[in-house]
């Protein structure tokens, strides 16, 4: 289960409560209720923007001394909250790019839309394969150069 912002605090509220549920992925959203105590034993993924990490939201830093298997923090270069929503991607594919204030960027952050979509597709995928079916780890454990982001 993965969701972004608060999605990502359901899906590990979620996963506390019901163990169908084999693996969880917050994408840079703050934790919440008893799960940050009482922890998680299957594998959850932490994937924020450069400024929201384990030493910046004490949230993550209290839920990973709480997570019990396997675990990955990853951070996701030049975006901000609001990159791991679909805004960059419409923006994109909708031809907006020339009608939006550069201010926008600290709200959406500097990559492309579709750059934004390949790379949270690619490690969504990896993460989802490596649970369900074991397969898929080396995008997980190391930098890959097809995404130096």
């Amino acid at each position: 289960m993965f969701g972004h912002s608060l999605g990502g605090a359901t899906a590990a509220a979620a996963m506390l409560n019901d163990s169908r549920i084999v693996g969880g992925l917050n994408m840079d959203g703050a934790f919440y209720g008893p799960v940050i105590d009482q922890g998680l034993d299957r594998p959850f993924l932490l994937f924020g923007r450069p400024d929201h990490n384990r030493s910046t939201d004490s949230t993550w830093a209290a839920m990973w001394e709480h997570l019990r298997g396997w675990k990955v923090e990853l951070e996701l270069d030049k975006s901000t909250h609001g990159t791991f929503t679909d805004l960059p991607l419409l923006v994109k594919v909708l031809d907006l790019v020339s009608e939006v204030p550069p201010e926008t960027s600290s709200l959406l952050g500097a990559l492309d839309g579709l750059r934004v979509l390949e790379i949270l597709g690619a490690y969504v995928t990896a993460f989802v394969d490596f649970v369900l079916r074991g397969e898929n780890m080396t995008l997980l454990q190391q930098p890959d150069p097809k995404y130096p982001e």
